[in-house]
């Protein structure tokens, strides 16, 4: 064998890891030169199973075995929120944020201060420790909410006072510290992420932190760091999974006998995973990975090994893919366009793929400007993201304001009609809208608005484009473009005066106008709310209560109440929603912190409800997080939440 001091009473998994912590260090040298082939697996290696042994990890890990937990370290880029407010991805502000009151332990670094967005410093001093750690645990790795991804990336990023372990002479606990690591990994919040362990004083030694600081590496194709590292640890760790990451770095060094070597133990002590071994022999110039195979679900060092060996991922995997893993697949020349565009869009609306990142995909379809009328038939006929891409390229190449206001009016349009659509079709449709799962057709309005904002600021507002003005104000409120309003909020006003069907298109925004504190003395006053409330009865009766419901209870969040009569209104009026909502649990929860000032609490509670709740679920739900935002003092943060609200619920 590889070491002649191992005891022969070791088998199973256990020796798999015993032989190769020994078969990676010097004292295997010569045997590897004896023995080792010359190419790559699997060649004449046994046949194996087409499912695969899941490494074994250290308990409640949060390692990457089941590809949902992600790196810790230097990164690709995340993307940001959607919300001008918000600290753009890989834009972390840099140095430590420190306790004034004493030398921070490593669980209360943060690198967001209050005046950057972060929270109070005794956010979460009266809250014990094994409540935060639950929480950070609980927070969700995919939310659509551009408010509740911000919410979460700030909570986790902010310095913090914490209790200290109790009965524990050494404060430096660092529980709460990989935890944090661990909840902005699911959320694939990779550059923060890397900001955050860089503040960290001192070495990691958390085996399961130290293992997505290498995966990261590894997906960035940062070999040298990653793979020393993993040399590193390979001696004294417990799961397999880091012989497989040597392994690799073996083959990615050229060491390819080295590495053959041992792939072959691997697979001769009865290791089942044809996935990396098959993308070990893409590596080596076989074929890769056979069809059929079980992939799901999918690792990091599967996508780092298929990057490196030019190997797609199968299309069935695509569009599961923990957050982390998307920016990584999107940088493999290999994945199909149309995989590619998928999931671009998928990571656009959970916030790990910048808008103009997508734009910049979508500008690679080759469509000719004059062709835009076609382009327009076929997103009306198409509701995949080609036909999106075919439609936003052709915006893109009209060099009239006219013609390229006319392709985002339809663009915005055909999105609205989808979102309406699928909003009508029921709770169990809807019910992707701030979970990471479901119908995207509900939040493609909102990523329409993202695409299209930057394009609708270019446009010169003046009396020629008056017809597109509302148009302009209801993209410009779901992109959360608030300080771009002003202008086409004007001439949409004026050409109100004008125009029947621009008023009745600019009656539509009221409600959004006043949510978002955009509307005139004139617009608050009663006689306002009655004709659109006339308007929407006679537009859309089958959704006017929902409609109505979500307009009252979201303006009495904010302290604009519209009044009891209101209300009453709306009582013998029969309702299209079929309610969801959070545990009860957590509303009580949420309730008791706020009262007893417990900030990170309550913003990680809210941040709960959000993940829990479907934009067709519980309103009293949704519009307590709002109330508790505004209860917190996060005005901004409260708005622009109840605004989200309001376009999810098609106000």
């Amino acid at each position: 064998m590889c070491s002649a001091g191992m005891s022969p009473v070791r088998s199973g998994r256990g020796l798999i890891v015993l032989l190769l912590a020994a078969c990676f260090g010097p004292l295997c040298s010569e045997a590897i030169a004896q023995t080792a082939p010359r190419s790559l697996l699997p060649g004449t290696l046994p046949s194996f199973d087409q499912r695969r042994t899941p490494d074994t990890e250290p308990s409640g890990s949060a390692a990457t075995s089941d590809g949902t937990a992600t790196p810790s370290a230097p990164p690709a880029p995340s993307a940001g929120s959607g919300q001008t407010n918000a600290v753009p991805p890989n834009e972390v502000k840099s140095g430590i944020v420190v306790n004034q009151l004493g030398a921070p332990t490593v669980d209360e670094v943060g690198i967001l201060g209050e005046g950057e967005g972060g929270f109070p410093v005794d956010a979460w001093l009266e809250t014990p420790r094994p409540v935060i750690a639950r929480l950070f645990g609980l927070l969700p790795g995919e939310t659509q909410s551009p408010v509740g991804r911000d919410l979460q990336r700030r909570l986790l990023l902010s310095a913090a006072r914490v209790r200290q372990p109790e009965g524990a002479e050494d404060a430096v606990s660092g529980d709460l510290m990989f935890a944090r690591l661990d909840a902005l990994a699911r959320m694939g919040a990779l550059g923060e992420l890397s900001g955050l362990v860089a503040a960290v004083p001192g070495a990691i030694d958390d085996d399961r932190t130290v293992r997505t600081i290498v995966d990261t590496a590894l997906l960035r194709g940062d070999y040298e760091s990653g793979c020393a590292t993993a040399r590193e640890r390979v001696g004294r760790a417990t799961s397999i999974s880091w012989q497989k990451a040597v392994i690799f770095c073996d083959a990615m060094a050229g060491a390819t006998e080295r590495a053959e070597f041992g792939a072959r133990l691997l697979v001769e002590l009865g290791e089942q995973d044809p996935v990396f071994f098959g993308l070990l022999a893409a590596l080596g110039g076989q074929s890769g990975p056979a069809r059929g195979i079980e992939w799901e679900p999918v690792r990091p060092i599967d996508v780092a090994m298929a990057q490196a060996a030019g190997v797609p991922l199968p299309s069935d995997v695509i569009e599961a893919l923990a957050p982390m893993l998307i920016s990584p697949v999107l940088a493999n020349p290999a994945t199909p366009f149309q995989d590619r565009m998928v999931l671009a869009e998928r990571g656009e609306r959970l916030g790990v793929v910048l808008p103009r990142d997508l734009a910049s995909l979508y500008r690679t379809v080759d469509v000719d400007a004059s062709l835009l009328d076609s382009a327009i038939s076929v997103a009306e006929a198409d509701p995949g993201p080609n036909a999106r891409a075919l439609l936003f390229e052709a915006a893109a190449l009209q060099d009239v304001d006219l013609a390229r206001a006319q392709a985002i009016e339809k663009a915005l349009e055909i999105a609205d009609k989808q979102r309406s659509a699928a909003i009508s079709a029921g709770a169990e449709t809807a019910a992707a809208s701030f979970g990471g799962s479901g119908d995207p057709a509900v939040g493609g309005l909102l990523q329409t608005a993202r695409l299209y904002a930057p394009s609708i600021t270019a446009l010169n507002p003046s009396s020629e484009l008056g017809w597109f003005a509302p148009t302009a104000v209801k993209a410009l409120l779901a992109a959360g473009r608030l300080d771009d309003l002003g202008p086409w909020v004007d001439l949409a006003r004026a050409e109100a005066r004008l125009d029947e069907d621009v008023a009745a298109a600019y009656l539509q925004l009221w409600p959004l106008l006043r949510i978002a504190d955009q509307a005139t003395v004139a617009e608050r006053e009663p006689e306002a709310a009655a004709s659109w409330w006339a308007l929407v009865r006679t537009d859309a009766p089958e959704r006017a209560v929902d409609r109505a419901e979500t307009m009252l209870a979201l303006s009495e969040a904010l302290d604009d109440p519209l009044g009891d009569a209101a209300w009453r209104s709306l009582i013998s009026l029969p309702t299209a929603s079929v309610r969801t909502g959070a545990a009860p649990a957590i509303r009580r929860a949420m309730d008791a912190a706020l009262a007893a000032g417990r900030t990170g609490e309550a913003v990680a509670l809210s941040a709960l409800v959000l993940g829990a709740v479907p934009a067709s679920g519980d309103l009293l739900d949704l519009v307590s997080v709002v109330s508790a935002l505004r209860f917190l003092g996060l005005e901004g943060d409260a708005r622009a939440l109840a605004v989200e609200i309001a376009f999810l619920r098609g106000v």
